[in-house]
């Protein structure tokens, strides 16, 4: 527990996990993820019931790898250059049993990538979604002209 906001800042700008994230998301999760409990500062979700969100993952992600080739429509992956818990080498093996996939690399970031350059993520992504629209109704024009037969 802090004493004031301003000790909670200074807690995660002094924490390796916190201090490359933009100021703007680390502003926001102060704001939004610690609360006031007998005039001190806590987090929201309390250390427990974080842990017990991460319990069972290996089993989860296992199951979730061999079930990526049932997705079929266009994906994209945008990974960390400096992501520890999913590097490149990794997703992209697991991932190219799909049947239309992209893995893209942010330089200079890690896995909590949108903390740390939220920008450049959305720029990523509506470039993707760009690339969509035109790929997804070239595909409904055909579903249309297959009905038609």
């Amino acid at each position: 527990m802090w004493e004031n906001k301003n000790d909670v800042k200074k807690h995660f700008k002094a924490r390796k996990l916190y201090n490359s994230w933009d100021e703007r998301c680390l502003k926001l999760h102060i704001k939004h993820g610690v609360e006031s409990v007998g005039g001190k500062w806590a987090l929201k979700c309390r250390p427990h019931n974080e842990a017990v969100g991460y319990a069972g993952g290996d089993y989860s992600a296992y199951h979730l790898t061999f079930s990526l080739w049932k997705i079929r429509c266009p994906t994209s992956f945008l990974i960390g250059e400096k992501s520890i818990q999913c590097p490149f080498k990794f997703v992209n093996k697991t991932t190219e049993c799909m049947a239309d996939r992209r893995v893209h690399v942010m330089d200079n970031v890690g896995h909590l990538l949108v903390y740390e350059n939220p920008d450049s993520v959305a720029e990523k992504y509506a470039m993707f979604l760009d690339d969509m629209v035109p790929r997804a109704y070239a595909r409904s024009s055909l579903d249309l002209c297959k009905a038609k037969l």
